[in-house]
């Protein structure tokens, strides 16, 4: 008899340490799927905390009204003025406003001529669109509702400082291909070129009848620029 109880005690013992062992097994399980739960739930955090954040840093845009009076000269969207609608005015003298991305070919001065129109609106430019202002006339920009405020692009100095007396100049020979400023050093006379982007009597005289300056002209190789009259500086656009 006494050696059944023994035998019965260690069975006991065995079944005790069968179920210790099961219910280490089994919260080993729960702790893992516990330790998985918080990080998935901290991944998720994570994840808002992200989005939060995107949407919070969002780009503000800033709106402003633009306005700007304009010499001879070629004047392009996104680097003189921002792309939009603007209303023109003529502001002095008078010449040709043409612009073929904005569909315009005028005739723009203060002049009483019927020739002559003194303001236009409702122009509109898309960014890159090319502007021509010619002979004496200055033209006033003014949009006609506001702008998305942003920095406007450089020409970034293409080409080369010279003074060029009377003569012929061939592009990418005598002159660097480039978009160039052009400025009166004396005399008076024609600045031409063969492609028809030049066609300015510059002068010291009478304001109303000959330009001192000329803005952003492009010229490119194998172009030829004839001066006739008069010496002038030419600089590359900034």
């Amino acid at each position: 008899m006494k050696e059944k109880k023994k035998g019965g005690c260690l069975k006991t013992l065995l079944i005790i340490f069968g179920v210790l062992i099961v219910i280490g097994v089994i919260a080993s399980i729960f702790g893992n799927d516990e330790d998985d739960t918080k990080q998935n739930s901290k991944s998720n955090n994570k994840v808002t905390t992200e989005k939060i954040t995107e949407s919070t840093t969002e780009r503000k845009v800033e709106l402003v009204n633009f306005s700007k009076t304009f010499s001879p000269g070629y004047y392009t969207a996104g680097y003189d003025f921002p792309s939009g609608t603007y209303n023109l005015k003529a502001t002095f003298g008078g010449g040709n406003v043409i612009s073929e991305g904005a569909g315009l070919n005028l005739i723009m001065g203060l002049k009483s001529d019927d020739m002559y129109t003194k303001t236009y609106n409702n122009a509109s430019f898309s960014e890159g669109d090319i502007v021509q202002i010619a002979s004496t006339l200055k033209l006033k920009f003014k949009t006609t509702e506001k702008v998305e405020k942003k920095k406007l692009l450089k020409y970034g100095r293409k080409g080369e400082k010279k003074t060029l007396s009377p003569g012929k100049y061939l592009v990418g020979k005598d002159i660097k291909q480039g978009i160039y400023d052009i400025t009166l050093v004396n005399g008076s006379g024609n600045v031409i070129s063969d492609d028809g982007v030049l066609n300015e009597i510059m002068g010291s005289g009478d304001t109303s009848m000959y330009v001192k300056k000329f803005m952003h002209a492009p010229l490119q190789d194998g172009t030829t620029v004839e001066i006739d009259g008069v010496t002038v500086k030419i600089s590359p656009s900034k």
